[in-house]
């Protein structure tokens, strides 16, 4: 998770929550999903292009499956989304993971 976190510090109060099993804590997980917003209601717009490429700098995500932005672009959904497969510091074996970055609602956190 700390690698996940680390990339943050560019863009102060940006919350990353991760979800499902990994979340409820199961001993093991086929993926990683993690919805990412700001309490602002703004600073979370491009933030995900910036975030996958850093990720993709460092090596932890290996290949992009889906990626669509709709946050900036006056649609209904105003999620951006990204589906891709990563690896953990020092192995291959690669994972799922899902990013969700949306307008910030009380709770999130």
């Amino acid at each position: 998770m700390a690698i996940l976190i680390r990339y943050t510090r560019n863009t102060p109060l940006i919350i990353i929550v991760c979800g499902g099993s990994y979340r409820c804590g199961k001993s093991s997980c086929g993926d990683l999903d993690t919805v990412i917003t700001h309490p602002d209601g703004e600073s979370h717009k491009g933030f995900l292009p910036r975030y996958i490429q850093y990720l993709k700098d460092i090596n932890f995500l290996r290949e992009d499956l889906v990626f669509s932005m709709h946050s900036t672009g006056g649609t209904d959904s105003r999620v951006d989304t990204y589906f891709g497969l990563c690896t953990h510091p020092g192995q291959e074996l690669r994972h799922h993971i899902d990013f969700k970055v949306q307008v910030y609602s009380r709770g999130v956190d």
